[in-house]
């Protein structure tokens, strides 16, 4: 992932990749309530709210990811083409933002874009 976000290339080298998480939490009726869930490494950070139902074990979290590269410098080949079209719209003061969620259960966790915030 901070390769990537990095926008650094397959074949460089694998460095060693420090991270830092923190969190302001509550919790109440069997739900774990997170806010300014950020979680940082070197060319990326994402930062999420949301929650955690602890007995029916669902996730329902949002929020964005920061990256250092381009959309279309994270992958190869035609892909990144194609997508060099839509840099502009992801990129926010110098990074990429992504607006993504988190969604599903502990077991089978979805994650995705949140295309409903993508031009907000």
């Amino acid at each position: 992932l901070s390769r990537k976000a990095s926008g650094r290339k397959e074949e460089d080298p694998h460095p060693r990749v420090t991270s830092d998480f923190s969190a302001k939490f509550t919790m109440a009726d069997a739900r774990l309530t997170l806010n300014d869930l950020t979680f940082d490494i070197p060319g990326a950070v994402v930062v999420l709210d949301g929650r955690y139902a602890l007995r029916q074990e669902t996730l329902a979290f949002a929020g964005d990811v920061y990256l250092d590269a381009k959309v279309s410098q994270m992958v190869s080949g035609f892909k990144s083409l194609l997508l060099k079209m839509v840099d502009p719209i992801f990129r926010e003061k110098g990074r990429t933002k992504i607006p993504i969620k988190v969604s599903g259960t502990r077991g089978s966790p979805k994650f995705g874009l949140d295309a409903a915030r993508v031009f907000d």
